[in-house]
């Protein structure tokens, strides 16, 4: 329903996170340096905390307006796993900012995504693709999984 086929991506969003964030320098100048080939983009700051008060037609509301955003922005930097996951399926560039590395968390998820970040030793993790043109794009490992999931659903529903 969301997945835009052959649309006009444009813009960039930061999903909870900003590169006025001080604590992460290595992280910032990174995501500069990446940012430099989207220098001609908007540039947009979206957030997954809302109050709790919200009903859930709101949040639905919400949800769906942030879906229809990933799904033609041109590239989207995120820490959050739950916006990395629905912009790798609607085919949108993103990259997932791993403040600290949790196996319990990312693994098996850090395959499939481009991170910038660090892991649990502190280490500098710089996994990003590009194409041709240096533009983020995002790897295809995901569409085995993918494929053999909506299998799954498909004989289920039979």
């Amino acid at each position: 329903k969301y997945k835009k086929e052959n649309v006009e991506r444009s813009g960039v969003i930061f999903c909870d996170y900003s590169l006025e964030e001080k604590k992460k320098p290595r992280i910032n100048k990174t995501l500069t340096k990446i940012l430099k080939q989207y220098s001609q983009e908007k540039i947009e700051h979206v957030t997954h905390q809302f109050d709790f008060g919200l009903s859930h037609s709101e949040c639905f509301n919400i949800a769906e307006s942030l879906l229809n955003k990933y799904a033609t922005a041109k590239l989207v930097i995120t820490t959050r796993i739950h916006c990395a996951l629905p912009c790798l399926a609607l085919g949108t560039p993103v990259i997932l900012v791993v403040k600290k590395y949790d196996k319990k968390r990312y693994n098996g998820l850090i395959q499939l995504l481009n991170v910038v970040g660090y892991s649990r030793h502190k280490l500098f993790i710089n996994k990003v693709l590009y194409n041709k043109n240096n533009e983020v794009i995002n790897s295809e490992k995901f569409k085995p999984i993918a494929n053999n999931l909506k299998q799954k659903v498909f004989n289920w529903k039979k």
